[in-house]
């Protein structure tokens, strides 16, 4: 895995950690985006790179569960 694959899934597995430990603290409505992005220090355009949408980003670890069963 190149240097930037690595860079990438580490920014993944951040946000998805960040998301949802703000949302068990916060609650999903009261977390915003730019909190999350805040916490890990990137912008809201590069957090939707990774996920569309905070729905999206919500469900990563289900999604990340189901994704060997699907494929």
């Amino acid at each position: 895995m190149s240097l930037r694959d690595r860079k990438k899934a580490r920014t993944r597995a951040s946000l998805v950690e960040v998301a949802q430990r703000m949302f068990a603290e916060r609650g999903y409505p009261a977390t915003t985006l730019e909190a999350i992005c805040k916490e890990v220090e990137i912008t809201v355009p590069t957090l939707l790179r990774y996920f569309p949408t905070k729905a999206a980003l919500s469900v990563a670890p289900a999604a990340d569960a189901l994704a060997p069963l699907i494929s």
